[in-house]
């Protein structure tokens, strides 16, 4: 018998399982990363497609039906209540009020809001508390009947893929090239929103406005929506059309 034809020994049988455990452990945890990140990505691909249908809606409804003013709004003004709103973020509560300047138009005020929403609750001794929210962009279109409460034609609500930041501000850039009050060009609605990894998902509405109607835009920053004020930039002749205060 050859005193050095050795065979495997159980401390190289046991180091090699422990090696393929490590290597299989290793690509476990390298598939569920691959599998969330494409979740994710898909999540933000759908995103970014109901982002672009959801602006192409609005900017429709600007098209056909013109615009007389943009403004800051609160959520008092329309028809969520204030609960649902999450209070860690309510000061980042966004709204802005675009007013149609169609005379035949019923339904002639729009508002565009970004809000943590709470959608679960608790009940903590009979109130109701918010549990779980998320980042929501919703569009309302509609009027306010004879006792001013707000009632809508048609309301769409969207999710946001991942947490937000709304610590921009909410501007609208117009031009007037003509010192004729009727004479305006065009104008740009900007919502600043970046999401924690940096995404930014703003929502730009672009426009021409009609040449033979008044456009005016409201500042805001009175009373409980100071936080909500809208940055109004006019170039060229802007006498007047610019407030320094909200549409009442």
């Amino acid at each position: 018998m050859n005193r050095y034809n050795k065979g495997v020994t159980i401390v190289e049988i046991l180091l090699s399982i422990v090696i393929v455990g490590l290597v299989l452990v290793a690509l476990f945890n390298l598939l569920i990363s691959v599998r969330k990140d494409s979740e994710s990505n898909q999540i933000q691909s759908q995103y970014v497609l109901n982002q672009s249908e959801y602006v192409q809606m609005i900017e429709e409804d600007i098209t056909q039906y013109g615009v007389s003013s943009v403004s800051s709004c609160d959520v008092y003004d329309v028809d969520i209540d204030s609960f649902n709103i999450n209070d860690q973020y309510r000061s980042d509560f966004k709204c802005i009020r675009i007013d149609y300047s169609a005379d035949y138009l019923d339904d002639n005020i729009g508002y565009i809001m970004v809000l943590n929403y709470n959608y679960k609750y608790t009940n903590n001794g009979g109130s109701l508390i918010g549990k779980e929210s998320a980042w929501m962009i919703r569009y309302t279109r509609g009027h306010y009947d004879e006792n001013n409460k707000w009632v809508p034609l048609n309301t769409h609500m969207n999710e946001f893929p991942d947490n937000t930041s709304l610590e921009g501000k909410v501007s609208v850039t117009f031009n007037r090239s003509n010192p004729a009050e009727s004479h305006l060009d065009a104008a740009i609605i900007n919502i600043p929103i970046v999401s924690q990894s940096g995404e930014h998902y703003d929502i730009n509405l672009s426009m021409l406005l009609n040449s033979d109607r008044e456009f005016y835009c409201y500042t805001g920053g009175t009373g409980s929506n100071t936080y909500a004020k809208v940055n109004c930039t006019c170039n060229g002749y802007c006498d007047n059309l610019i407030k320094n205060s909200s549409i009442q």
